[in-house]
């Protein structure tokens, strides 16, 4: 209303004045009352009515119990005043009941008192204490991450708690860390995950005719590719256009690469003929009749190539990813597979003639993290155990003796020395095993001590290369006149005639002496009888198959055997049973 006159229902108090705030009362309602009647001797009453104030000034009954706060995950518990009462009552009725605390957090751990303050409907209050335990069961949080453990050189290798602990926490106190192996070695280095056959790691569509396909074997074993081969499809056909048939032995962890017969940049260990692929052609591997592995899609035709995952068939070297242990014979639509091979330039041969694929399981760590109040969870992490501790090459010197023909060959263990690698030694090899003339002498060479881990180290050793193999003597007849002194002094031209047709592997120039160069008339001898044609000279029948005929040349001349047979006659036979035909020429002796 205008002039706010209900402001006469109001009371005023001094400036600043707060004591009224918090708390408001209004009036009653309506008062019972009372009827009084009054009565005289003579029976004559009358009645007066009278307000009736019925004041409640007892206080209720408060009861308290005992009660335990959990604190939550994140170190917060509440309590609200129905977990502390313990059935207080009021005769009028209960108006509310508080708590002198409701909120408690890591620091209230253990035992602490809470008043119950409970208020009846009238005003009346009164307060029990309760027992209030605050406890932290929440186990904490325990955070893991993986951890590479390196070998030192005697194969062994430490872990602690902590340097698996990722940041693991608890909401009341500080934790305490543990794991449950802290010790690695040798035998812990997770293998390369194993084949079940091979398959294809590396394909290069290069320029031109620069086009291979290298196998890989990983499964654990040697394997004869006799039973193997390359299957081409162009163009989206079913029927393949060349099929190449691989041949050899393929050593575990070793590749095999089929290169086009006229790529200019690489050779592979097998060249083949034929059309080779284009990048829209389907590879197909196969192991007998049966296919272990296809690039591309037999049967579509993409186009000019495919292209998935931004990897492109087409004028591309492309490389299988190391966690891909197996071929594909899915022959899916659009050749979705393409995604787990790495893309390189046009003409990379920089990854052919290897591959490596990715280990297979190695151990696991399991952390435990417990907090002051004994609450414990755990977090498990994946252990990658390394050795980068290369073998110790040990060398010794050798000497290769060549042979006859002037070659000799070198071993690894000829020059190995007990080189030593904690973990174990996967291969020796040499920098030079064949020797022939050329080397005689000194040589350096170099050997290479490869470890199971793939590690290598290298030592020198010195190669002494010798030709300790007599020359092949040939030696001649020639017929001297005596003087007329009846003496004669070979020549050397003479001597060099009685050598010639010697023969060495290492020298081409030989030197000839004789032990006795100086004849006389005692050393004049008949001339033999000269005969007319060959003869059987000796005959050898002797036990098992020692069985041989001599034939004799008297004939004063060479004689040329392949004109001559040896016929036998078995058991009576009037025709022979075996002809050996005869081979080269016999001189005069």
């Amino acid at each position: 209303a205008a002039g706010f006159p209900s402001l006469a229902d109001w009371t005023e108090f001094a400036t600043d004045d707060i004591r009224g705030f918090r708390s408001h009362s209004v009036a009653t309602g309506s008062l019972p009352t009372v009827t009084l009647t009054v009565t005289d001797a003579n029976n004559n009453s009358s009645t007066a009515t009278a307000n009736v104030t019925v004041v409640d000034n007892s206080p209720p009954v408060a009861l308290c119990q005992a009660f335990t706060v959990q604190l939550d995950a994140s170190g917060n518990g509440t309590l609200d005043p129905a977990d502390v009462d313990n059935g207080s009552t009021d005769t009028c009725g209960i108006g509310s009941l508080t708590l002198s605390q409701t909120d408690f957090d890591c620091s209230h751990l253990g035992t602490n008192t809470v008043t119950l303050i409970v208020t009846d409907v009238n005003g009346n209050v009164s307060t029990c204490n309760a027992t209030v335990t605050v406890e932290d069961n929440v186990a904490p949080n325990a955070i893991a991450q993986d951890v590479t453990v390196t070998l030192d050189a005697a194969g062994n290798g430490t872990l602690t708690a902590a340097e698996v602990d990722n940041g693991s926490n608890d909401a009341c106190s500080a934790v305490t860390l543990s794991i449950d192996n802290t010790s690695f070695d040798c035998a812990d280095i997770a293998a390369p995950a194993l084949s079940n056959d091979l398959f294809i790691s590396e394909y290069m569509e290069g320029s031109s005719n620069n086009k291979c396909i290298e196998i890989y074997n990983g499964t654990g074993a040697a394997v004869d590719l006799s039973t193997y081969s390359l299957n081409f499809y162009f163009n989206g056909s079913v029927t393949p256009g060349n099929t190449t048939t691989l041949s050899g032995s393929l050593a575990n962890g070793d590749v095999y690469v089929v290169c086009d017969d006229s790529a200019t940049i690489i050779s592979g260990d097998l060249d083949a003929g034929g059309s080779f692929y284009n990048g829209d052609d389907a590879i197909e591997l196969l192991n007998g009749s049966t296919a272990i592995d296809i690039f591309g899609s037999i049967g579509e035709d993409p186009g000019s190539q495919w292209i998935v995952a931004g990897n492109n068939t087409q004028n591309q070297t492309l490389r299988r990813n190391a966690n891909i242990s197996d071929g594909d014979v899915s022959n899916a639509a659009g050749f979705p597979s393409l995604a787990d091979w790495t893309e390189f330039a046009t003409d990379d041969i920089s990854g052919f003639g290897s591959h490596s694929v990715a280990a297979g399981s190695g151990p696991t760590v399991t952390l435990t993290v417990t907090d002051a109040n004994n609450n414990s969870s755990t977090a498990t992490a994946n252990v990658t155990v390394v050795d980068n501790t290369p073998p110790v090459a040990l060398c010794q010197v050798f000497t290769v003796q060549l042979d006859a023909f002037g070659n000799g060959t070198l071993d690894p263990a000829d020059v190995d020395n007990g080189s030593t690698d904690t973990c174990g030694i996967d291969s020796l090899t040499l920098s030079q095993t064949a020797f022939n003339c050329s080397h005689l002498g000194t040589n350096q060479v170099t050997l290479t001590v490869t470890d199971v881990n793939g590690n290598a180290s290298t030592c020198t050793a010195t190669i002494t290369v010798e030709d300790n193999i007599a020359p092949a003597v040939v030696c001649n007849i020639i017929t001297v006149e005596l003087d007329a002194t009846g003496n004669y002094t070979l020549t050397q031209s003479e001597i060099d005639a009685i050598g010639a047709g010697s023969t060495d592997s290492c020298s081409s120039i030989l030197t000839y002496s004789v032990d006795n160069a100086s004849f006389n008339c005692d050393n004049v001898i008949a001339a033999p009888v000269v005969i007319p044609d060959l003869m059987i000279s000796e005959y050898v029948e002797g036990s098992s198959f020692n069985k041989y005929i001599e034939i004799y040349n008297g004939t004063g001349g060479a004689v040329n055997l392949g004109d001559y047979e040896l016929r036998l006659y078995s058991n009576g036979n009037s025709s022979p049973t075996t002809t050996n035909t005869l081979s080269l020429s016999l001189i005069h002796i």
